[in-house]
């Protein structure tokens, strides 16, 4: 294929935007890439969040690219700096720091149909300048965890107050009186690695997380030796890292032989983990989800079951009714505390947000998706937005498998549609609306048999109107199979006039 030296805007420098860079610069290498990220370095949402203990809940071996391995994880689950080093390694390796701009706020994306590129307005937030460039492609991995939550009650605290993925080191934890909002999987970090320094911690969970054990060990050097240098060796642990994980998909679904097993197995893991873990059954009470597993994100860790049995550790499960300035107020007491961590999450239903995109015919995608929901092919096109890719995009998280791989198919499959694309010598490409119709029918459907689905969930991957709108409803088998081979017959191939 002869390509034109096309130009493309990547809008994010996390795992989604070094995947697409590193594929673009090996596939085709004469295309302009250019990075625009807010932070001030590659990383995405592990440059950001440096809270205590923070860490991955996927295999370190399998939490990488396919075709970049590490042989040299230090442990089996990865640490936050662990993974942050690998990812600023592989941005060095493919010189991708000459092709990134830090700093740099894309506002706006508008798609103009006559030259049939993207307008990129960008913020340089260094000189307060914005600046207006065009682009044939753009691939947007702003991802799901780059808005913070932190719901608007806690603003007239006027103490020492923090979010997660805002962590100020400078805070003095010592001997005072911490509040942890939520049970997530920050909270369920954080909370183990900071108990024994403060004076009291008290924990505020309004619906406690499932947990199960997490088999945390360190790999020995005579081991990351062997998956250096013996054939087939890291990929053999790393396929079978991939298929425990697999199977554990029948327990995400309603019906089905499986999911009669694998689900009540899986319940019953995380609640013998409860068992053995808390001896106090008031406070083991306090911790048993009402909702089925697999509703929000399973947690995996040893150590939060002991950090909340500690005497200057209490669980309160009142909902928050005010917060004053030095306190936190429920229906039934009133606590003083010094520091507030908000362990709440991230505003994942603002999607790309709150960068704007105008498609076409001058349709508003974010203002649109926020009232019907996402509308979008496979988690990466819509007929709204030629050339625009989606990277990790609504619909396909997966609960039960790492994004990672997903990733690798979506960049996979995109490239297999630009190379169509000049194939035919067309300037954009569009899926077909009626695609893209079939496909949202049927992931709608599928979700009806997911647990996310079930009236007792209560599931944050739905948006406000209940629709599922974050997770992908069958397996990542199902997702690879799908992405394996692009197919030119759904899809327009636009000229330029």
């Amino acid at each position: 294929m002869e390509d034109k030296g096309k130009t493309v805007c990547i809008v994010g420098a996390g795992f989604s935007g070094l995947c697409t860079a590193i594929k673009i610069k090996r596939k085709l290498p004469t295309y302009s890439i250019t990075i625009y990220d807010s932070n001030d370095d590659f990383g995405g949402t592990w440059l950001v969040n440096t809270y205590p203990g923070c860490a991955c809940d996927i295999p370190s071996h399998l939490y990488s690219f396919s075709f970049e391995p590490n042989p040299s994880w230090s442990s089996q689950y990865p640490s936050q700096i662990e993974i942050l080093m690998y990812m600023k390694t592989l941005a060095q390796k493919y010189n991708l720091y000459a092709r990134a701009r830090f700093r740099h706020e894309v506002k706006q994306l508008e798609w103009l149909e006559e030259s049939m590129k993207w307008e990129v307005n960008v913020l340089d937030s260094k000189t307060n300048q914005r600046h207006s460039l065009r682009y044939d492609f753009v691939f947007c991995g702003t991802g799901e965890y780059h808005l913070p939550n932190s719901p608007g009650i806690f603003s007239s605290f006027k103490g020492s107050m923090m979010h997660s993925a805002e962590w100020n080191p400078e805070f003095q934890l010592e001997g005072k009186t911490v509040a942890v909002v939520g049970s997530g999987a920050s909270a369920i970090q954080i909370i183990p690695s900071i108990a024994q320094q403060v004076g009291k911690l008290l924990s505020y969970q309004r619906t406690p997380a499932w947990v199960i054990s997490r088999l945390q060990f360190n790999i020995a050097p005579w081991v990351q030796w062997a998956f250096a240098t013996i054939p087939g060796m890291r990929r053999l642990y790393r396929t079978s890292i991939y298929l425990a994980n697999e199977i554990q998909y029948p327990a995400f679904q309603i019906q089905g032989l499986l999911s009669h097993v694998a689900r009540p197995i899986a319940i019953l893991l995380g609640k013998l983990h409860l068992r053995r873990q808390v001896s106090n059954s008031d406070l083991r009470a306090k911790l048993l989800p009402n909702y089925s597993l697999g509703c929000n994100r399973v947690c995996l860790s040893n150590e939060y079951y002991p950090a909340l049995m500690r005497d200057n550790v209490e669980v309160i499960r009142d909902d928050i009714i005010q917060v004053t300035q030095d306190s936190i107020v429920t229906k039934d007491r009133r606590d003083k505390i010094d520091v507030l961590i908000l362990a709440t999450g991230f505003r994942i239903h603002e999607y790309f947000g709150p960068m704007e995109i105008v498609g076409r015919k001058g349709e508003n995608i974010l203002r649109k998706w926020k009232v019907d929901g996402p509308s979008i092919y496979l988690g990466i096109v819509s007929h709204l937005m030629p050339n625009l890719f989606f990277i990790h995009g609504p619909g396909v998280d997966l609960g039960h498998n790492t994004g990672l791989f997903t990733i690798e198919c979506q960049v996979n499959w995109i490239l297999q549609m630009v190379n169509e694309m000049e194939g035919k010598g067309a300037s954009a490409v569009s899926v077909k609306e009626s695609v893209e119709q079939a496909y949202m029918l049927r992931h709608q459907r599928d979700m009806k048999n997911t647990i996310w689905s079930s009236n007792d969930c209560g599931s944050y991957y739905a948006n406000s109107q209940g629709l599922i709108t974050i997770v992908y409803p069958r397996s990542q088998i199902d997702y690879w199979l799908r992405t394996l081979k692009f197919n030119p017959d759904n899809f327009e191939f636009l000229m330029r006039r």
